[in-house]
C-alpha cells in the first residue's frame, strides 16, 4: 500500500532544490551566505536522489534495491553538504563507507545465509553521514506538565569504527519498523524495544523508562539490561499491571538522579518509528550507537550490492526458491528505506526539534 505521506515528504524535500530556498535555509542554519557553486552541489544531489527514488518506484524487484541505494547515496551526499558549511562536493569521499566481506563464500551455501552477509566499516559516506548528523535520533519525553510530552534530540556515535565488521542480520534487528517481522523470520529477539520515558513530580523525583521485554529465552530483565547496556546501578522491575500484552512483559527502569546527573545520559538510544512510536535500540557494538538514518543507509547498501553483484541469489530469493525465508523481511526492508529515509533526511535538514526540559 502506498505511503500517503510519501508525496508530502518529497514535495517538502523538493523545496531544497530551489536556489533561493536553499540560500534561505543555509543563512538561517549556519549564519553565513551560500556560494552559487555550493548551492548547485546541494540541490543537484537532492534532485538526483529524488529521481533515483522515483525510478525505483517504477522498477521491478530485480533492480529496485540498487536504484534505492543510489538514491540513498545521493540524498546522503546532499544532506552532508547542507549540514556542513565547509564541505564541498569535491571533498566528499567517493567510497560508500562500507565494504563486503566474503559474500561469495557465504552465499555458496545458498540464500538461507543472506542474514550472515558480513560488512565492514571503512572511510566513506557512512562515516561522513555519522559526522554530519552526529548519528542523532529523536525521542519523546513524557512529563507532568501541559503539554504532557516533549521531543528531544539524542546524539549517537559521531565516528564509526573503521575495520569493525558486522552482519546484515545485526542491522535489520535494530530497525523498529522491521522488529516484528525480524522476530518471526529468525525466531529470535530483535535488538529494539518499544518504550517511552516518563517524569513524575512526586517526592523523590522519579524518571521512569518503560520498555517491553518477553518471558522467552534469557530472563527478560537480564536480556533487556544487557542488550540496552543499562547500568547495574539503575533499578529495574516488572510492571505487573502491564504484563504480557501480545506476549511481551513490560518493565520500568527507575532513575533518581543526583544533582547534575542528567537522566537523558542514561537512556539507551531512542528513536521514533514512522508512526511516532518510541523505541530503544541496542548499540551495534558496546561503544557504537547508530541512528535509524545510518541503519537504513547500511540496509540499502547491503540489498543494493546483493542485487548488483549477486543477481542469481537475489533472483533465487525473488522466485521463492528453497531457503527464501528472508525474502519477506528484505522486501519490507526495501520498503522501509523507500519510505523512511527521505523522511529522516527532511527532518535533519529542517531540524524542527531541540532538547527541551519537561
Amino acid at each position: 500500500m502506498p505511503n500517503p505521506l510519501a508525496g508530502r515528504v518529497w514535495e517538502e524535500l523538493s523545496l531544497y532544490e530551489s536556489r533561493d530556498l536553499i540560500d534561505r535555509f543555509f543563512k538561517s542554519r549556519h549564519d553565513r551566505d551560500l556560494s552559487a557553486e555550493k548551492a548547485n552541489e546541494i540541490t543537484s544531489n537532492l534532485a538526483q536522489g529524488r529521481e533515483y527514488f522515483s525510478s525505483a518506484r517504477e522498477a521491478g524487484e530485480l533492480v529496485r534495491p540498487l536504484l534505492l541505494y543510489y538514491g540513498v547515496l545521493a540524498l546522503s551526499r546532499g544532506l552532508i553538504l547542507a549540514l556542513e558549511p565547509g564541505t564541498r562536493e569535491a571533498s566528499l569521499s567517493s567510497s560508500h563507507g562500507l565494504v563486503t566481506l566474503q559474500w561469495a563464500q557465504t552465499l555458496s551455501a545458498g540464500i538461507k545465509e543472506l542474514g550472515k552477509l558480513q560488512m565492514q566499516f571503512a572511510t566513506g559516506t557512512v562515516s561522513d553521514l555519522a559526522r554530519a548528523t552526529k548519528n542523532r535520533d529523536w525521542g519523546i519525553y513524557h512529563g507532568p506538565t501541559i503539554p504532557t510530552w516533549q521531543v528531544f534530540e539524542e546524539a549517537g556515535s559521531e565516528h564509526v569504527p573503521n575495520g569493525r565488521s558486522f552482519l546484515l542480520q545485526d542491522v535489520l534487528a535494530r530497525i523498529p519498523n522491521l522488529r516484528d517481522l525480524y522476530e518471526r523470520t529468525f525466531e529470535e529477539h530483535a535488538h529494539c524495544y518499544s518504550g517511552n520515558v516518563h517524569q513524575f513530580i512526586t517526592p523523590p523525583l522519579q524518571r521512569n523508562l518503560y520498555v517491553d521485554g518477553t518471558a522467552l529465552g534469557l530472563p527478560a530483565e537480564e536480556r533487556v539490561r544487557n542488550d540496552l547496556k543499562i547500568p547495574a546501578t539503575i533499578p529495574m522491575a516488572a510492571r505487573t499491571d502491564h504484563a504480557f500484552r501480545d506476549g511481551r512483559l513490560h518493565y520500568f527502569i527507575r532513575d533518581q538522579p543526583e544533582p547534575g546527573n542528567d537522566f537523558i545520559m542514561h537512556i539507551p538510544q531512542m528513536t521514533l518509528d514512522g508512526r511516532g512510536q518510541g523505541f530503544f535500540v541496542a548499540p551495534l557494538f558496546d561503544d557504537v550507537r547508530l541512528s535509524t538514518l545510518s541503519l537504513l543507509y547500511m540496509t540499502a547498501f547491503a540489498t543494493g550490492m546483493l542485487a548488483r553483484y549477486h543477481p542469481s541469489r537475489w533472483v533465487a530469493a525473488l522466485s521463492r526458491s528453497k531457503g527464501d525465508f528472508m525474502f519477506p523481511l528484505l522486501k519490507a526492508a526495501a520498503t522501509t528505506v523507500e519510505q523512511r529515509f527521505p523522511e529522516l533526511v527532511l527532518q535533519e535538514i529542517e531540524t524542527p526539534f531541540r532538547l527541551q526540559p519537561v
